[in-house]
């Protein structure tokens, strides 16, 4: 009568999208960690691994000046080489681009397309692939192009 029901719907839309974005970025940060502890300390591998993905994914930076260089350099890398790293970050961020233009929060959504903007320097976005898709997909870790940073290495030696 009053719209209820497509209200509904599309919270719960929402709710599904915020689930797999939480998901797919989390899953990401456990598969760089695992690469990056090769490399670094635990600890040291566990906030680059944060801060690398969350440049990927266009979430507010933590404010670790020391590293900055290696983040920038990481996630460069994630872009640039992982096609599969590349495609999830294109997929989420335009999911993510819905729920910041829900949620009315201006400043999320131009550091969003600012993301997009850079990620599309590495590649286009992917056409045949879903955030579903995508979430199923790391979960089950078929197939994915492993995550390497050994180019990476040999700059900091």
């Amino acid at each position: 009568m009053w719209g209820w029901g497509k209200r509904k719907q599309r919270l719960e839309h929402l709710r599904e999208v915020k689930t797999h974005t939480d998901a797919i970025q989390t899953r990401m940060v456990v598969l760089v960690r695992r690469e990056l502890v090769k490399h670094y300390d635990a600890l040291v591998a566990s906030q680059l691994a944060q801060a690398t993905v969350d440049r990927v994914f266009a979430r507010p930076a933590t404010l670790n000046l020391e590293y900055s260089q290696v983040i920038e350099s990481l996630s460069t890398l994630l872009a640039r080489d992982n096609k599969f790293v590349r495609d999830t970050a294109f997929i989420t961020l335009n999911a993510m681009l819905e729920l910041e233009g829900s949620n009315n929060d201006f400043k999320a959504e131009r550091r969003i397309i600012e993301t997009l903007h850079w990620l599309h320097q590495y590649g286009e976005p992917p056409t045949e692939m879903t955030l579903q898709e995508i979430h199923e997909r790391l979960m089950r870790e078929d197939d994915l192009s492993h995550i390497a940073f050994s180019k990476q290495k040999e700059k900091d030696t």
